[in-house]
């Protein structure tokens, strides 16, 4: 079940995390990175965390570093909480195996990331999807 506490104390620590990663440049955001987050968060609702973290640990034919994601959410919840702070590497895959961290955590990060991606702008330059293509 969702924790609101817990997305609460994420926020701000997602929306420093986002602000500083290559998701964002000059306050935009670069790519669709709002699509790739929602369908990790139904990768691990409907299937496996560890292999929704697998696949969303590789680029595969993604337009966007979807790897980057598995880098916050990790670094979000390491944040968080104290005994975290000993986990080296933002590896999410490893400290999920080793139990060191939750599914609930990882999709109560995820979702936290989902949030602070609306107070980005996309970069138009970035979106992928022509509009009004063939519609004139």
């Amino acid at each position: 079940m969702m924790s609101k506490s817990r997305i609460n104390r994420y926020l701000p620590i997602a929306y420093e995390a986002v602000k500083n990663s290559e998701l964002i440049k000059d306050n935009k955001l670069q790519g669709n990175y709002q699509a790739q987050i929602a369908s990790f968060g139904a990768a691990v609702s409907m299937g496996s965390l560890l292999s929704a973290i697998a696949f969303f640990s590789d680029k595969g034919s993604s337009d966007v570093k979807r790897q980057e994601l598995m880098k916050l959410i990790c670094y979000i919840i390491k944040k968080d909480k104290k005994e975290y702070q000993e986990i080296k590497k933002y590896d999410l895959f490893e400290c999920v195996q080793n139990n060191k961290i939750v599914k609930q955590e990882v999709l109560d990060a995820a979702i936290a990331i989902k949030l602070t991606l609306n107070l980005f702008e996309e970069d138009p330059s970035k979106n992928k999807t022509p509009k009004n293509e063939g519609n004139d």
